[in-house]
């Protein structure tokens, strides 16, 4: 189905105007009480943050493909008065540049979990939106002990099955976006992902950062990094969420039936918001998080 969908995001991104426009907007994280911190891996060296008390739970937050750690903005406000929090910029994004050994799905999930060891976190909470989403049930699938919980954001299910038509068509993906002129790309996945201009112009903004070659890239290796694993259920609680009108894909429509057959989920839908509802409507989704945050991991335990 992922496949599917991507295909039809395709269509929908072609068909849309060109009448959108842009303004640029710097979204910047205030550094008062944050560690900027590097990690070297192989092609690349990740950038990455840490805040919050340092005896409370650790949480993880992982952003969407070709943006940055920026839209965490709001939610590490939040996050902080309570939890330690760590964030990153994936390889390939935002600070974690250049990367001369591209992304993977397992590269990446290799890179946080390598950064996690060094730091010597345990019993972490894995917050990932999107692409994040897919690097933290990877985490999980990899080394589920290390995880107390896990919030997914307008995120695909790795694990499913895919038809031969879709594993078909996934081939089909790169020729198709090697004809797609970057810039429309850029503002066309901007338009659709949120709700609010000033949202977009961000996204527009970040996604800029990237070349089309590792846009594309992100984006087609997300697809080979799925694996189909019959009978398996995430093994920790864990928040599925979508924005209301999530128009990426077939995400919205797929939630309900990946909830349906996993024990441990939570599926809630956050009213008013888009794909990158944490940034369109980030009071409910923060009031949703934080109840399944208090319930899952008390504030008296340490990471």
């Amino acid at each position: 189905m992922i496949v599917q969908a991507f295909f039809q995001q395709l269509r929908h991104l072609i068909l849309q105007s060109f009448s959108s426009s842009h303004v640029q907007q710097e979204r910047t994280i205030p550094f008062e009480n944050i560690d900027t911190m590097e990690f070297p891996r192989e092609g690349c060296t990740i950038r990455y943050w840490l805040t919050g008390p340092v005896e409370r739970p650790f949480n993880v937050l992982t952003h969407a493909a070709g943006i940055d750690h920026r839209e965490w903005e709001e939610t590490i406000k939040v996050l902080a008065r309570e939890y330690r929090v760590f964030y990153w910029d994936v390889r390939g994004h935002g600070d974690s540049r250049p990367a001369s050994s591209p992304f993977t799905l397992a590269r990446a999930t290799d890179d946080l979990l390598a950064i996690l060891e060094h730091l010597g976190a345990k019993q972490i909470t894995l917050v990932g939106h999107s692409m994040g989403g897919n690097i933290s049930q990877e985490v999980i699938f990899r080394v589920p002990q290390l995880v107390r919980a896990a919030i997914l954001l307008g995120c695909t299910w790795n694990t499913q099955r895919l038809s031969f038509q879709e594993k078909w068509q996934a081939r089909l993906g790169a020729p198709l976006l090697n004809l797609y002129p970057y810039n429309l790309l850029r503002r066309q996945s901007a338009d659709i992902s949120a709700e609010r201009p000033e949202v977009r112009a961000y996204l527009y903004e970040a996604f800029g950062r990237l070349s089309k070659a590792e846009f594309t890239t992100v984006i087609l290796q997300l697809l080979e990094g799925l694996h189909e694993e019959p009978g398996y259920q995430i093994p920790v609680p864990f928040l599925l969420l979508h924005g209301e009108h999530d128009r990426t894909g077939n995400i919205r429509k797929l939630a309900p039936i990946w909830a349906r057959a996993e024990p441990q989920c939570e599926y809630t839908v956050v009213p008013r918001a888009g794909h990158v509802a944490n940034i369109d409507n980030p009071q409910a989704f923060h009031q949703l998080l934080l109840d399944f945050l208090h319930r899952h991991t008390p504030l008296q335990s340490r990471s």
